[in-house]
Order: C-alpha cells, then sequence, then structure tokens
C-alpha cells in the first residue's frame, strides 16, 4: 500500500474469496477498512453466487458494519449463472436470472469447469480440427 502511494495513487481493490470461511471474513474486511481500501473484487470461485446465503450476508453486515455499504463499489467475478433444468416443462427463474446480492457489477465466469482430462484434450483436439479460419 505504501508503494502504491508513493508511485501512483491508484485506488487500491480488496480481493475477497468467496472461499474463504466466514470466521475469516470480519479480520479481512476490518483490515481492508483500516487501510482505507473501500473497494472490493468477490471471487466466487465458479460457484453460484446464492450457492451461500450465510456468507454473503455475513459479509454484507460486516460492510454495513463498517459503514462500507453506501461507498463501496463491489465487483464480482467468476459467479455461475446457473443451469437449466432439463426436460422440464417449467423453468425456476433463479436457473436463468443471476442473484445480484448488492453487487455494483457482476463479471464473467472465467474459471474452467471440472472435467476429466480426457475430456479437456478431444475438445482441445476438435477445436484444432474443425477450425474455420485459413491458413
Amino acid at each position: 500500500i505504501q508503494i502504491i502511494e508513493k508511485l501512483n495513487h491508484k485506488t487500491i481493490i480488496g480481493l475477497i474469496p468467496a472461499k474463504i470461511p466466514r470466521q475469516f471474513l470480519g479480520s479481512i474486511v476490518e483490515n481492508y477498512y483500516n487501510q482505507d481500501i473501500t473497494s472490493f473484487v468477490i471471487d466466487f470461485g465458479g460457484k453460484s453466487a446464492d450457492a451461500n446465503y450465510t456468507w454473503m450476508r455475513g459479509l454484507f453486515r460486516l460492510l454495513n458494519q463498517y459503514d462500507l455499504i453506501e461507498e463501496s463499489f463491489i465487483y464480482s467475478i467468476n459467479a455461475n449463472e446457473g443451469k437449466f433444468t432439463k426436460n422440464a416443462n417449467e423453468i425456476p427463474a433463479k436457473d436463468f436470472i443471476s442473484v445480484g446480492f448488492g453487487m455494483d457489477i457482476l463479471g464473467l465466469n472465467h474459471v474452467r469447469p471440472n472435467m476429466p482430462s480426457e475430456t479437456w484434450k478431444k475438445i482441445k483436439k476438435d477445436r484444432k480440427e474443425n477450425t474455420y479460419r485459413r491458413r
């Protein structure tokens, strides 16, 4: 933080991985607050934003406790948008509407899905063989 303040005075954004257990959230948010960091990136790690309501509630309670809700910029990444139910006559709204939970921006999901290595090899092979670009 001291180096950034000396070099270019750019805004520092705090990273909060959703994989962090709730008991550590308090110390992380407090540390960011003490360093005057008010912007955050929440990395959902490929899981849906509504996969853990209690974690999200705890995080936003902490942000509210430190009066960071109104002045914060909260960006989320790697939030899974959900999956459609196959062979269903009705599709629940939660399957195609992403829950924002007060995020300012919901970023894209850059985490690759878990698949066997054979499947990834087949995908790479198919991409090489079925290219539409001229060489």
